[in-house]
């Protein structure tokens, strides 16, 4: 998680100058002291609360969020932050349970019910529910201004529940309307997934062009060859693909996006007991399922 750094202005005698918000443990020292020397207030708990997320003391963020709630039970941003809190935990149960009570309020305000149905569709993405999740951004994306995270959300939940041409339908009109690499290539994906390898193939070829690190490029270029039935292309692709991943891999062997790409690989050559081995180990390492599927859903149809 990323620690949150704000930007105050404070007003000199004369004129406006910029200071850097202090770091979150003085931050959180200072409202400690705020908090021990006057009333309880519930913004400087949730301020701490904030603070303490940022640096993972999540049980810590958990307790200021919950205690804000308690003092005002209709303090909204305090409900925010216990599922936010609850969510780095991996505890999606307690986050759906509260959000579906408070969701039922009939005065909520359009934007409090927009933030309440993404941690909810986040939620329900840790449970694996595809099918709400897909119901919730499904209602977000209809709206202006969707941020990216709901339409690449929205985009793998299409992916998940197997509506490959909905997707890619969906996708057309997000790419006019937001510029973006990750639709691109989610984009590029649908294709391969609805088998339309003329189509596909330009766009991922001009990505192995283009692209510094090209063993991604190389495994979809590898599928595409598959489907067209050119098969020698396509184990080539496959070569320099292990290549490329080794010498990475012995730079930084804890990059598990790599060892999926490398079992992927390994599977797309028929060494299926050597991605296998490193499947079980990305398992043991808790990698989430989902960033495991393309691997797990090729060993499955074995």
């Amino acid at each position: 998680m990323n620690l949150f750094f704000r930007i105050s202005l404070l007003i000199a005698s004369t004129s406006l100058t910029l200071q850097a918000h202090p770091a979150p443990t003085e931050r959180i020292e200072s409202l400690s002291k705020q908090l021990a020397t006057s009333a309880v207030h519930t913004y400087a708990l949730i301020d701490r609360g904030y603070e303490y997320l940022s640096i993972y003391r999540y049980r810590e963020a958990l307790s200021d969020f919950q205690l804000a709630s308690a003092l005002e039970p209709q303090q909204l941003e305090s409900l925010l932050g216990e599922c936010k809190a609850h969510l780095a935990m991996n505890e999606s149960t307690a986050v759906i349970q509260k959000l579906q009570m408070a969701l039922l309020k009939p005065t909520l305000e359009a934007s409090c019910k927009n933030s309440m149905l993404v941690l909810l569709s986040l939620a329900y993405e840790k449970e694996q529910s595809w099918q709400k999740v897909l119901a919730i951004t499904k209602s977000l994306v209809v709206q202006n201004n969707v941020n990216i995270d709901t339409l690449l959300r929205h985009s793998l939940a299409l992916h998940k529940c197997q509506k490959h041409s909905e997707r890619r339908d969906f996708l057309i009109q997000a790419r006019v309307l937001h510029s973006s690499v990750l639709l691109d290539h989610d984009y590029i994906d649908t294709l391969i997934d609805l088998q339309q390898w003329d189509e596909a193939l330009p766009l991922v070829e001009a990505k192995c062009t283009a692209s510094r690190w090209k063993s991604s490029w190389w495994i979809r270029r590898a599928q595409i060859y598959f489907g067209l039935h050119q098969d020698a292309a396509a184990k080539q692709d496959l070569s320099k693909s292990l290549e490329e991943l080794l010498a990475r891999l012995n730079q930084n062997n804890l990059r598990y996006d790599l060892w999926i790409e490398r079992a992927l690989t390994l599977d797309m050559l028929d060494r299926r007991d050597e991605a296998k081995h490193i499947l079980t180990w990305l398992i043991e390492q808790d990698v989430p399922t989902h960033q495991l599927d393309p691997i797990l859903s090729r060993l499955k149809a074995t």
